[in-house]
């Protein structure tokens, strides 16, 4: 498997970090305006790091954000930074993505496998 500069080894994860925000920002607009206080067996199960098995991290940040973590083994390319995937470029480790409702989720890096 050859991947792109872009997304590289976290592609699937980062897929799932923004599947997991898109999600939430629905829940958000159908149900009241309210953050889920957290996140539903069936999202913990989903929406996990497809290497070590451990679900994603949730916090909500009433009235209208939200943050989602996870622990990433490598940082990514410098070239992320440089484009319009910048919102996700990351070290290696903890790492935290924070969302507003209402917002509409940052496009993430693609990745071309062949």
């Amino acid at each position: 498997m050859v991947s792109s500069k872009f997304g590289g080894e976290h592609s699937p994860l980062l897929f799932g970090i923004h599947q997991l925000a898109s999600e939430i920002n629905s829940q958000y607009s159908t149900h009241g305006k309210e953050l889920p206080t957290e996140l539903t067996q069936f999202q913990k199960t989903q929406y996990k790091d497809p290497v070590s098995g451990k679900p994603l991290e949730y916090y909500a940040k009433p009235p209208a954000a939200f943050t989602i973590c996870t622990v990433l083994d490598t940082g990514s390319p410098k070239e992320e930074a440089e484009g319009s995937f910048g919102f996700w470029t990351h070290t290696a480790g903890h790492q935290c993505y924070d969302f507003e409702t209402g917002s509409q989720v940052p496009q993430i890096p693609y990745n071309y496998y062949y």
